[in-house]
């Protein structure tokens, strides 16, 4: 469909504001405008869900994290992104571990 705007807006003021739009296209132009948004809103969806889920372990130190600080700065955001944060605090337990023993 390309970059294109579809249906005219008219802005009518009655009691406030209200925006009318008219149909001035054929159905057969609605039915492929449905169509690609379908395919737009579901694309992007998988790829939101998938996103979520290859980053699982970065979402869940982030939020632990934020439980405990409430404001992150970028640095330490950057930590957990990169992946430091979860080797800083494994690398601490173990030491704490060793200590103790």
């Amino acid at each position: 469909m390309g970059p294109l705007t579809f249906g005219k807006t008219e802005e009518q003021v009655f009691l406030g504001r209200e925006i009318a739009t008219h149909k001035n296209y054929s159905e057969e132009t609605a039915e492929r405008i449905d169509k690609e948004i379908s395919r737009i809103v579901t694309e992007n969806y998988e790829r939101a869900k998938k996103l979520l889920s290859d980053n699982i372990d970065i979402l869940h130190r982030l939020s632990k994290d934020l439980l405990e600080k409430e404001v992150l700065n970028a640095d330490e955001l950057d930590e957990i992104i990169s992946g430091q944060k979860g080797k800083k605090d494994r690398k601490a337990d173990s030491e704490k571990t060793d200590e103790e023993a």
